[in-house]
């Protein structure tokens, strides 16, 4: 009976450390499929929202709001012709900025790729008060 207890026990390990290391791969698997959307090219905030308001950003900002990120978790964010330089962090779906002027976060919808018209959208909650609607500026253009 002991020798089965003896047994049992590095295999439960064994298969603990198993379990642990593919739940670890399948995140980095995510991570880094996000991580290459957000990367793959400039983002471009063409609506904002807020409470009783849906507009343009153009209306409001006089241009679309640029934000491009990249792999090195560093980020330029462009409202009205001025630049903002931070530094961007994923958790899960949801993206941390964080700079010197700019301080938000945001969530990132990945769309579904066997949908036409569904494409990754990524919501931030707090530009200059107002939440702030982006594409890829190739989603953008490809209309």
């Amino acid at each position: 009976m002991k020798t089965i207890h003896l047994i049992s026990i590095p295999i439960l390990i064994l298969v603990l450390g198993a379990i642990a290391i593919f739940v670890r791969c399948e995140g980095g698997a995510e991570t880094k499929k996000i991580t290459d959307l957000l990367t793959s090219g400039l983002w471009l905030g063409t609506r904002i929202e807020m409470p009783g308001l849906s507009s343009s950003a153009r209306k409001v900002f006089g241009s679309d709001i640029k934000l491009s990120f990249q792999k090195n978790g560093k980020c330029n964010v462009n409202i009205s012709g001025k630049n903002y330089s931070a530094k961007w962090k994923l958790k899960g779906n949801e993206i941390y900025i964080r700079g010197k002027k700019i301080n938000t976060k945001g969530d990132l919808n990945l769309g579904n790729p066997s949908v036409e018209d569904d494409i990754p959208i990524l919501k931030i909650h707090n530009i200059h008060d107002y939440f702030v609607i982006f594409y890829r500026e190739k989603d953008v253009l490809s209309d």
